[in-house]
């Protein structure tokens, strides 16, 4: 039966759904206006972030191309007898990367005064030299590092590149295994190195072992090591038998008189340079035992022996510093004589090198990085101080202090 409250009721009810239907598309609409707000707001937010790390970028390379000066570190007090850098693997022919250090260096030199500088290889790439005139020298060398303030003698042992390493046989047609047979300008070799023979007073370079004139004897005594005759795969190249090459080196005479020269030095501190590391988590070693450092694992014990205080290397492009813990149950406990200072990142470096490392048991670690430096040295009776320096920072990134050895 039909009422006529029925169809009240059902009017109302049309009209209240209706109505809520309204109301639901007016506060989807409200939601939507709000989430687009939210959304403008983050994208606002996240613009200006992205605009801060821009313009912070900008800044720091703007003020490195602008010449921004590297600094020095607070020494106040600090007296020191002797400086001198370490630096390797940077002959580029003045490439972008390699005048980058050299610059920092000069700046450094300005409030921090090298007595000398300390090579540790890899002087020319990529083959080495071909004839003592060799504009290489020069592009790689006297024309990079030509400010005043690095106007010092530079001592430098043999990398595996300066013996030649990486020519193509089939390119190298005037290849012989003495000078005499060499036609001039013609044949690579490790001799066109040698002290004298390059147009620039400030260029010492040997093979086999030999001592730097470090100044106070009493004080500070620096052997230079050849390394290169004791990475027996080079024997296999056939650069290795250029004239003056690997095959024409005695290994066991090279490690007798280090020996010697070490036994008979009566320094505070001794150290040692090489090329190729003993202690590396760079390309060339990480530690493995069919890495180069495999090859030069004989020579920790001799310079434990001898009370060496550090072995200065380059081979791996970058930086390190490495040192054997006195206690390997004891992570960071006191590291035991000879630091690890790899010191190759002079131009060229392999970013990211460090990106899968694994501590080595018994070895700490305090400071690796993958981008272009050098190290500065510094000497007085009682310290051996280590500063670590990079393109990227205006200051040392990392200072290691050894203390003498009693």
């Amino acid at each position: 039966m039909y009422r006529l409250g029925d169809e009240e009721d059902a009017e109302d009810r049309v009209f209240l759904a209706g109505f809520d239907r309204i109301e639901a598309r007016s506060q989807e609409r409200a939601n939507t206006q709000l989430r687009k707000k939210r959304l403008a707001y983050g994208m606002a937010a996240a613009g200006a972030l992205l605009a801060v790390v821009i313009i912070v970028g900008l800044s720091v390379g703007l003020a490195r191309k602008s010449g921004m000066p590297y600094t020095c570190k607070d020494e106040r007090g600090a007296s020191y007898d002797t400086t001198f850098f370490v630096i390797g693997d940077w002959g580029r022919q003045g490439s972008w990367d390699q005048r980058q250090v050299a610059r920092m260096m000069a700046d450094v030199a300005q409030c921090m005064t090298p007595s000398f500088v300390i090579s540790t290889g890899d002087n020319f790439y990529d083959h080495g030299l071909k004839s003592p005139n060799d504009e290489m020298f020069a592009k790689s060398f006297s024309n990079v590092y030509d400010q005043g303030s690095l106007q010092v003698n530079w001592y430098a042992v043999l990398g595996n590149h300066d013996y030649g390493d990486k020519i193509d046989p089939a390119e190298d047609s005037c290849a012989a295994n003495t000078l005499d047979a060499c036609p001039e300008g013609c044949c690579y070799s490790s001799v066109w190195q040698f002290t004298g023979r390059p147009n620039d007073v400030r260029w010492h370079c040997q093979n086999g072992t030999w001592n730097v004139p470090a100044g106070n004897a009493g004080l500070l005594d620096i052997v230079m090591i050849d390394t290169n005759p004791f990475m027996p795969h080079y024997l296999n190249e056939a650069w290795s038998k250029n004239a003056g090459g690997i095959w024409q080196q005695n290994a066991s005479q090279i490690k007798q008189q280090l020996r010697q020269r070490l036994a008979a030095s009566k320094a505070r501190w001794k150290l040692v340079v090489g090329h190729h590391p003993i202690a590396s988590y760079g390309h060339h070693c990480k530690f493995s035992m069919d890495g180069d450092c495999d090859h030069m694992a004989w020579l920790e014990a001799d310079l434990q022996d001898a009370r060496v205080a550090a072995y200065l290397c380059g081979h791996d492009h970058d930086l390190q510093y490495i040192t054997r813990q006195s206690d390997p149950a004891v992570q960071d406990s006191t590291p035991l004589w000879p630091a690890f200072v790899v010191s190759g990142a002079g131009s060229s470096v392999r970013n990211n090198e460090f990106g899968k490392v694994n501590r080595k048991e018994g070895y700490n670690m305090p400071f690796m990085a993958d981008d272009q430096g050098f190290v500065a040295a510094r000497v007085n009776a009682s310290h051996l101080v280590m500063h670590y320096y990079t393109t990227s920072h205006a200051a040392p990134v990392y200072t290691a202090v050894l203390a003498a050895q009693r």
